[in-house]
């Protein structure tokens, strides 16, 4: 009894196998990226693919030294998922492999940016093109079984009868690429340096001008009451001394002025 044969007919386009990888570059670079060079491999892929990206004469300090990669995909380009961090080394330059996006569609040109947010705003940034192509569907053809007819015959030692498999292995699709991890946390910051010595004292600055009199201070508050002084005495005696020496003089006037 045959069993069943199976030939399965794999017709499958995928551009990111067959064709070779090129280097894209940039659309084009900002001011502050003028002098770099920087690069996209491959600059085409299928979903889950991955892209490296390179770059050399960069600012090893500053806000362009490092940054997020973006792609942004969907209707119009709206859609967009962080998939990478780039950081320049002491030399200015960096290798990064990511993997786009699993639900992109086939046939669309999409962006990956180089320090450009999803959300936040940033004027300087890096723009690439990256196509996704169309995969044309698996075919699979099921060949029906074949009838089985036995012949008897009148020989007495029976035919054997040989059974013939032919088997045609699929071809094995190469499994997904794994999402590249995300960037891991800044370290904590170092320990606080000792606090230096204080700088010497300054010159002396000149004397400031005399300052303006002040105004008058308000009365102060009226003292106590003193006690009440005791009765003098009627000045009897110093009256009739006075009266007695005012008379001698008035006789002696009229003694001198008369002939």
């Amino acid at each position: 009894m045959y069993k069943t044969i199976l030939v399965a007919v794999i017709v499958c386009a995928i551009y990111s196998f067959n064709l070779p990888a090129h280097a894209a570059g940039p659309e084009s670079l900002p001011i502050s990226y003028e002098n770099v060079t920087v690069s996209m491999t491959p600059d085409e892929g299928a979903a889950s693919s991955e892209i490296t990206i390179k770059g050399s004469s960069f600012p090893t300090e500053g806000p362009n030294s490092e940054g997020p990669i973006t792609y942004w995909y969907g209707y119009l380009n709206t859609k967009c998922l962080q998939i990478g961090h780039f950081e320049v080394g002491a030399t200015g330059s960096f290798s990064k492999t990511v993997v786009i996006p699993d639900n992109v569609e086939q046939g669309t040109t999409n962006y990956v940016y180089l320090n450009k947010y999803c959300v936040k705003i940033t004027s300087q940034y890096i723009k690439f093109l990256h196509d996704v192509p169309n995969i044309a569907e698996e075919i699979v053809v099921e060949v029906p079984e074949p009838e089985v007819i036995q012949v008897l015959e009148s020989a007495p030692t029976p035919v054997a009868i040989k059974e013939t498999i032919i088997t045609i292995a699929p071809v094995i699709a190469k499994g997904e690429v794994g999402r590249t991890g995300r960037t891991g946390k800044r370290g904590p910051a170092g320990i606080q340096g000792p606090i230096g010595d204080a700088g010497l004292d300054g010159k002396r600055g000149p004397q400031g001008p005399v300052g303006k009199e002040g105004p008058i201070g308000n009365p102060g508050a009226q003292g106590p009451v003193g006690d009440i002084g005791e009765d003098a005495p009627f000045p009897l005696v110093a009256i009739l001394v006075s009266m007695g020496a005012l008379i001698i003089a008035l006789i002696r006037y009229y003694y001198l002025t008369t002939d």
